[in-house]
């Protein structure tokens, strides 16, 4: 739920995966290139898109390549595109033999070159990569279209439009057009915050004696749908357990224990607070890194919301 900063980095990375694999891309920058409905060219050197990437391509005008693949600012470039019309007709068919070329290749990258083990919408389910055989990787990730390909199949390749997320959550809004929020834009961490609501005096023991929300920090639209959309809170009642475990925590491992638990590990087990924190809670609890571990969203404000860090 943490923000995915794309880097120029990544948008080179990018480049490299729409490109017919026996031709290599040295060192360059993102301003020498110059796109063509069947090559990119740097330099003085063209190196070819992929077939079904090329015939993608063809259906659009030239000029429009770099910002179809490439721009950030999606909302301006439906605009502009819905506005100017400059496409030939383009089949489902032709789509989806494009994005099929792509989604392997760029979904196990993208994850590795991001540094995410966890879905970036729920927080909740493992996306990674792993080698099948000797020479062959496969990923868990799926590339969801932010806007479905479907009704806007002119971002079908867009490198902002494609999110790397879980099976469950890509499948959940498959027909909901509903705008949620956008996990290269916007920081989720800092929109939901999930919170304790206490029903009864037995929640130290019993996982009916309390009830966990998830809250809106800032009054946003798209963070009010992307509960609903995802169906976050329904999900998260099912991880009640891990709330009880804190609860118990919280008793067990006061200020003075952990001070004393920290002084005796330091150097050994611990290399700071921060990680001392992570063996007592189960979770990343820095901002920074709650994408390396499932529900570390969901234990990092609990946690805070009881003081235990």
């Amino acid at each position: 739920m943490k923000k995915i900063v794309i880097s120029d980095d990544i948008k080179k990375e990018f480049i490299k995966c729409l490109v017919n694999g026996n031709y290599k891309i040295d060192n360059f920058k993102l301003s020498e290139i110059e796109t063509v409905s069947n090559y990119i060219k740097i330099g003085n050197k063209k190196f070819p898109f992929l077939k079904n990437i090329t015939i993608f391509l063809e259906k659009y005008d030239e000029s429009i390549l770099a910002e179809l693949l490439l721009s950030d600012n999606i909302d301006e470039l439906i605009i502009n595109y819905q506005k100017n019309k400059r496409t030939t007709n383009i089949n489902d068919e032709i789509v989806k033999e494009a994005y099929n070329s792509l989604r392997k290749k760029w979904g196990y990258k993208l994850i590795e070159l991001t540094n995410t083990s966890v879905c970036p919408y729920c927080n909740r389910n493992y996306v990674f990569n792993f080698i099948k055989d000797k020479n062959k990787y496969v990923t868990t990730v799926e590339l969801d279209h932010y806007y479905p390909k479907e009704k806007y199949p002119f971002l079908a390749l867009n490198l902002y439009n494609l999110i790397p997320s879980c099976r469950t959550c890509n499948h959940k809004k498959r027909n909901d057009d509903r705008r949620h929020l956008h996990p290269f834009f916007d920081d989720i961490d800092k929109e939901l915050k999930f919170s304790l609501k206490l029903i009864n005096s037995n929640f130290y023991y019993s996982k009916e004696g309390f009830d966990i929300e998830i809250n809106l920090v800032n009054n946003n639209k798209r963070a009010e749908n992307h509960i609903d959309v995802f169906n976050l809170e329904s999900i998260y009642k099912k991880h009640k357990d891990i709330v009880l475990e804190l609860i118990q925590k919280k008793y067990m491992y006061n200020e003075d224990y952990l001070n004393e638990l920290f002084k005796k590990y330091e150097g050994t087990f611990f290399k700071n607070l921060e990680d001392l924190m992570r063996l007592v809670s189960g979770g990343y609890v820095s901002d920074s890194e709650i994408n390396k571990r499932p529900l570390s969203k969901l234990i990092k404000d609990i946690s805070e919301e009881l003081g235990i860090i």
